[in-house]
């Protein structure tokens, strides 16, 4: 059974990620670690262990949330072993979304599509 949210939407939204809103343009981060962590889901309000992208240039880190996410940065980096994923570069941007405003995606270059 789901319960019902209280209060200030801001306090049910968890800062610590880049979210599709917080990207105006495309912007290329280094990937510094790829860990899995407890984070708190207000749709469902449980709490869902999932994995996340950490970079050099940010604290704040990337969920990936979706197939379609995790597919994405596999095509960039020509591989779906994530520990090959560090150390390398990947372009996200924010894409707007019906039910969730923006939602993050990943920039695929053409090169990136013959990689593999």
């Amino acid at each position: 059974m789901n319960k019902q949210l209280t209060g200030s939407w801001l306090k049910h939204v968890d800062f610590r990620f880049i979210s599709g809103e917080d990207l105006e343009k495309d912007t290329t981060l280094t990937i510094k670690s790829v860990v899995k962590e407890d984070v708190f889901n207000p749709n469902s309000n449980t709490t869902d262990n999932v994995m996340i992208l950490y970079f050099v240039e940010t604290k704040k880190g990337v969920i990936v949330g979706s197939k379609k996410v995790g597919s994405s940065i596999e095509k960039v980096m020509g591989t779906k072993n994530v520990e090959d994923w560090v150390g390398k570069k990947v372009t996200f941007f924010g894409e707007p979304h019906k039910r969730f405003g923006k939602v993050v995606r990943v920039r695929i270059e053409r090169r990136a599509l013959f990689n593999g």
